[in-house]
């Protein structure tokens, strides 16, 4: 009787389903908010900062098939350049296309540009949204917002930024060193990261870096 018993047992867990696969990660919302200053056009980090930080961000995006992705740029002005969507071709399309001078670049607005970064973000899945800052750590502009209003505003939202610092922070013949001090300042107070890209490849495994952390929180 045992081993009868035993056998019906075995039986019984051979018929017993697997357990259904984890689901996907969730989709993130993510604005990429660039600074597209006079400063950005220092060839510290090739071909120039600017259009540095646009390849690179081309290259995040073409490898995403979960996300939704938004632009921002700030100078003297604010610009939405891309709303938030999934259309990989038309976001790369608009990247390749972005140069200093888009708005007027004699100034570096970064609050207002996090703030309409933020405001993109507002109906966003809490906990599924991050802006990735870009730029050279310079402000030296207000439109409406200060700094420290849009980073109170980006933690009131549990939205993190992941500050991205493109250039040599080691002044050169010209003055144009790149600033960490703002940058990490944002970061550390949204809970985001700070990265400091000094050249290209650098600046490539930052973005490998956040899109590593994002994939981690979209995963709970």
């Amino acid at each position: 009787m045992l081993v009868l018993l035993a056998g019906t047992s075995c039986e019984r867990a051979k018929d017993t389903p697997p357990p259904p696969p984890p689901a996907p990660p969730e989709p993130f919302d993510v604005v990429f908010a660039i600074d597209a200053s006079k400063s950005m056009e220092d060839i510290d980090v090739a071909p120039d900062r600017y259009r540095a930080a646009t390849e690179a961000i081309r290259g995040m995006v073409a490898a995403d098939r979960r996300d939704r992705f938004a632009v921002v740029v700030f100078a003297q002005q604010v610009r939405l350049v891309a709303p938030l969507g999934r259309d990989a071709a038309a976001l790369d399309t608009t990247l390749a296309k972005l140069r200093i001078g888009d708005v007027p670049d004699l100034g570096t607005a970064l609050g207002d540009g996090l703030a309409l970064a933020i405001d993109q973000l507002r109906a966003s899945k809490p906990g599924h949204r991050a802006i990735v800052l870009l730029g050279d750590g310079d402000w030296n502009w207000v439109i409406r917002v200060e700094p420290d209003q849009a980073v109170a505003d980006a933690k009131a939202l549990a939205i993190p930024v992941f500050a991205v610092m493109i250039g040599d922070d080691k002044p050169d013949l010209f003055g144009g060193a790149a600033d960490p001090t703002t940058f990490t300042r944002v970061a550390t107070a949204t809970g985001g990261r700070f990265h400091a890209a000094r050249d290209r490849a650098s600046l490539d495994r930052a973005l490998a870096e956040v899109r590593r952390t994002l994939d981690t929180m979209a995963a709970h």
